[in-house]
């Protein structure tokens, strides 16, 4: 498992026995915990898809509007900071 720190955020790249040795990334929010008392992390396929979640969570703290960025991303991004949006 390798990981590093973007924007304040950490980025792990995970390998999964579970899907014949794939590997996946997952993203965390280290300052927010859920009431579980696990920190806030969404997870997705390759390294951009989590920067472009890491740059959008950035604009959202910043109070702009992400509106260059698709819904999937949006949604991940507010999850960091313990929103969550259901989808149908």
């Amino acid at each position: 498992m390798r990981s590093y720190k973007y924007k304040g955020l950490i980025i792990y790249k995970n390998n999964s026995s579970r899907f014949k040795n794939s590997s996946y990334y997952s993203i965390v929010n280290p300052k927010l915990k859920d009431k579980n008392g696990r920190m806030l992390h969404a997870h997705g396929m390759s390294e951009s898809q989590m920067r472009k979640i890491a740059d959008c969570f950035r604009k959202i703290m910043h109070g702009k509007y992400p509106n260059k960025y698709s819904l999937n991303v949006r949604s991940k991004a507010s999850r960091l900071l313990g929103f969550y949006i259901k989808m149908k």
